[in-house]
């Protein structure tokens, strides 16, 4: 019985591949043979597959009217996100203009959006269900909606669709600021002109200093690489493939799969995304189990929609060349040459384009619709008796399956045409195989015992070896050497020459060097030659560098790097630190919060971080915030943002100046958050829970002011009922959502023993009996994944407990006796009186 399970999947996956690589080698009358002798005996719940025209994936585009995009669409659309959203001034102006972006290029139009939504509230709602009839409600729902808005929409909205949402996942808004590294505190052209416009008449040293920065945003020196660069741009016909094939296999899939099927599916989607925050969890897992149990319809389903993909022979041509684009345009990628990033090896990744080149006909669109045909087959055909004979291959006394799933590949590969064989027969040949060898290789196994391990190996074996032939067919004859290089500081003064110094070879993982060897024992070595680095002209520069190997190799590199006029001004790299009592003032993401009421002079006496200022030359030194040289100066004391102005006056002659970005903010901005954890608590307990007092930032970013640490009690929340659940938590002057997970103290584990000495009776008469009323425990839960969590304290009420050295016969002024609860144990003094 060792490792059954561990053959068993590669036997089935090799006859699906088999039936993927199949067709070959054998003629269709001598599989036709077995087939006609096992029709009789297996007996199959498959459908029929879906009847109708083939789709044309590289048909024309259709014609779609021109659409806007309404304020109110978007209004709808932030709704579902979050519910209390009541006005589009509330959402952010780039989150407008991606929405409206999306809606106008895939031609959405205000039905067609409706329709989308009227899904989506049906998918939230199951999402957000309190147990699995709930969800079940919403997602029944669901599919009839969703094919409603399928049969509105066409697939080659959907591709428009999906090629807009691929661009805005690839798109770094970043790129709109200056790379971090060349001014601290600034990093677009409205803050370094707000900063000039603030401090530029008062401090003309300061102007002097910042005029030197103007290149990096007059937007005619860029200093990073280009937006494009690294980015794959779907083309037309990919993405109106992509969309017509996503919508009819959607459409497909609700109408062969079961509503019980369907139900399961996106509950274990929700599973799989909320993890044992979910709370029909276990439900969605026992159902789980049971299909698992008894696969044999959701196994002859999937067949049935596989085989009702029926497209076009060019169409599969067609997804064959965009898959090798895709895989060449994800290389080509790779190739990105980006500011602050390793260099780039272009001889591997060229020879890679080319080593792809050469194998992107290894497999054709033909072979491609036979793999899918193939695999839809023996899923649809795929019985009752196999289903037996795989459970009892892998019962106590194990019989061997081979017969009967060799039954059911040939009763699939029948249904090929002979055009279909050949084609299997030469994918078979291109991958370095033989279909006759392969097949026969397998009926042979029907001869092994499956209860001897030596079975087992042979099969495995077999396995590796054919696995290892694959892929060696796909791997490169240039490897990649274990090495990375990179530039120590990308940024360097105008006129500098880069040395092989300035680049570091890592030829190992985390730091840790880990040589190469060449033969036994040299360690392979490496060296930089050839740099071409120009330092002329101001902004980002790609240089090129050759890479040379103590074997012998070598290979052209290229890495990015700035070029600017002077380093003078606080270390843009510096990342100031603000801690105060209670939040009033704070420095993240190099912006300073400060509440409203806040003067310069107890700013200073905030723990704050020294501040590092650069010479000219990049010569440091480090200024204390308290330093009677270092001043300050705020453009503004009103609510808002503002500037704050730090000038170091290093001599009499010289004084370095920086410039941090300022919000100050009302106190009415302040809202306390916790961030949405789920905190675990036994029922009728208390615990404790991070809350976090925040504003929102000047970036569209949530900034912490002050971390809170009270208890739910504290808050006013009485965990009574079990489960997950969200309560209104009331507390520092607001009431804000906290989530629980209320669980049995009987699933819980204690781990130590809080307090007792208040429930604890320490003085007796004669005569009377040990008292203790409580004990307040602390207790963690393990979930069903195995994380361990906190699940607060709790009481137990006269708890059962074991004595040592506890007696009341005769009085007693002072004694000593322990307490034993479970593996706990404490001493108390106590006294005995008449």
């Amino acid at each position: 019985m060792i490792g059954k399970r561990k053959i068993l999947l590669p036997i089935l996956t090799l006859l699906l591949s088999f039936g993927i690589l199949s067709g070959c080698g054998t003629s269709a009358n001598s599989n036709s043979a077995l087939v006609t002798s096992s029709q009789t005996t297996s007996q199959t719940t498959s459908e029929p597959p879906i009847e109708g025209e083939e789709l044309d994936l590289t048909a024309a585009a259709l014609s779609h009217p021109a659409v806007t995009a309404s304020d109110e669409e978007v209004l709808k659309i932030a709704k579902l996100v979050k519910e209390d959203v009541t006005s589009v001034s509330e959402i952010p102006s780039s989150t407008i203009a991606i929405v409206k972006n999306l809606i106008v290029k895939s031609y959405l139009s205000a039905n067609q959006i409706d329709l989308l939504l009227a899904a989506a509230t049906d998918l939230k709602s199951g999402f957000l269900a309190s147990s699995y009839a709930a969800a079940s409600t919403s997602f029944t729902a669901f599919f009839p909606r969703l094919e409603t808005a399928l049969n509105s929409i066409d697939g080659d909205q959907i591709g428009y669709l999906l090629q807009e949402v691929v661009t805005l996942l690839q798109t770094d808004t970043s790129k709109g600021q200056i790379p971090s590294g060349l001014i601290f505190g600034l990093k677009t052209s409205e803050d370094y002109q707000g900063a000039m416009n603030a401090f530029s008449a008062s401090f003309p040293g300061f102007k002097t200093q910042f005029d030197q920065y103007a290149t990096y945003f007059d937007g005619l020196h860029p200093y990073q690489e280009g937006i494009e660069e690294g980015r794959i741009t779907l083309t037309t016909p990919l993405v109106l493939a992509l969309g017509r094939a996503i919508h009819s296999l959607l459409l497909n899939a609700i109408k062969v799969f079961s509503n019980e099927e369907k139900v399961l599916a996106l509950a274990s989607l929700a599973l799989a995304i909320e993890n044992e925050d979910l709370p029909y969890g276990q439900e969605v897992k026992d159902k789980q189990a049971a299909l698992k149990a008894n696969p044999l319809s959701i196994i002859n389903h999937l067949g049935t929609w596989v085989l009702s993909f029926k497209i076009t022979k060019g169409s599969w041509a067609a997804i064959h060349d965009h898959a090798a684009w895709l895989i060449k345009a994800f290389v080509t990628a790779k190739k990105g040459v980006f500011f602050r990033s390793k260099a780039i090896n272009n001889t591997y990744y060229d020879a890679l384009l080319n080593f792809i080149e050469s194998k992107k006909n290894v497999v054709t669109g033909d072979m491609l619709a036979v793999v899918i045909k193939l695999v839809g087959t023996l899923a649809n055909k795929f019985s009752k008796a196999d289903l037996e004979a795989i459970n009892k291959a892998q019962s106590a006394t194990p019989v061997n399956p081979i017969s009967q799933l060799i039954s059911l590949y040939d009763r699939s590969y029948a249904t090929l045409s002979a055009a279909e064989q050949a084609s299997l027969s030469a994918l078979f040949t291109n991958l370095g195989l033989s279909y006759e060898t392969v097949y026969n290789a397998i009926i042979s196994w029907s001869a092994l015992d499956f209860s001897k391990s030596e079975s087992k190996k042979t099969i495995s074996d077999y396995l590796k070896s054919l696995a290892a032939t694959v892929m060696s067919v796909f791997t490169p004859t240039l490897a990649k050497p274990d090495v990375d290089v990179f530039l120590k500081d990308p940024i360097i003064r105008r006129g500098a020459v880069l040395m092989p110094k300035a680049f570091d070879i890592d030829t190992g993982d985390q730091g840790i060097p880990t040589p190469e060897l060449v033969g036994d024992s040299t360690p392979l070595t490496f060296s930089i030659s050839n740099i071409v680095a120009p330092a002329s002209e101001l902004g980002f520069h790609r240089g090129t560098f050759t890479l040379s190997s103590s074997a012998g190799d070598t290979y052209a590199y290229e890495f990015g790097y700035d070029v600017v006029e002077t380093f003078i001004g606080i270390d843009p790299d510096f990342y100031p630190g603000v801690s105060s009592p209670h939040g009033e003032a704070s420095a993240q993401n190099r912006v300073l919060y400060l509440q409203e009421g806040v003067s310069l002079e107890q700013l200073k006496t905030y723990n704050v971080s020294n501040i590092p200022f650069f010479e000219d030359d990049r010569t440091a030194r480090t200024v204390a915030f308290s330093d009677p040289a270092l001043t300050l100066t705020l453009s503004s004391s009103a609510v808002g943002n503002a500037y704050l102005l730090l000038a170091y006056r290093l001599s009499s002659s010289l004084t370095i100046y920086g410039v941090m970005k300022v919000k100050i903010f009302a106190l009415s901005e302040v809202y306390y958050s916790t961030q949405e954890q789920t905190n675990y608590v036994i029922q009728h307990g208390d615990s404790v829970i991070s809350v976090y007092k925040m504003i929102d930032g000047v970036n569209d970013d949530e900034i912490t002011l002050e971390y809170l640490y009270p208890t739910i009690s504290t808050l006013g929340i009485s965990p009574d009922s079990l489960g997950i659940k969200t309560y209104s938590a009331h507390g520092y002057g607001t009431t804000f959502d906290v989530r629980l997970n209320v669980v049995d103290p009987s699933v819980c584990v204690v781990e130590s023993i809080v307090e007792y000495m208040p429930y604890l009776k320490t003085t007796y008469h004669v005569g009377e009996a040990f008292s203790l009323a409580a004990l307040k425990l602390l207790y963690s839960f393990v979930d069903a994944g195995g994380s361990k969590h906190s699940a607060g304290t709790g009481f137990v009420q006269s708890p059962q407990v074991s004595l040592e050295g506890f007696e009341t016969a005769t009085p007693v002024a002072s004694a000593i006796a322990t307490v034993h609860y479970l593996a706990f144990s404490f001493t108390f003094e106590y006294t005995v009186i008449a």
